[in-house]
């Protein structure tokens, strides 16, 4: 019964959360072109390594 009641207050939590104004944020054109204007994509593309650092048989077994 209890649990019954949790999820009918969570239920009527998140219809009040929805019913509730959406704020809307205006944004001007120059604001965008000003923000494209200002950005530099990287030049360098570094590519991922996924073998990780190597290791030669010597400084294995030592390391055992």
């Amino acid at each position: 019964m209890i649990k019954l009641i949790q999820t009918h207050l969570k239920k009527k939590k998140i219809q009040a959360r929805a019913s509730m104004p959406k704020q809307v944020v205006m944004v001007n054109k120059e604001d965008i072109q000003r923000k494209l204007a200002e950005y530099k994509p990287t030049t360098q593309a570094r590519k991922a390594n996924f073998q990780g650092p190597t290791l030669n048989k010597q400084e294995f077994e030592s390391a055992l």
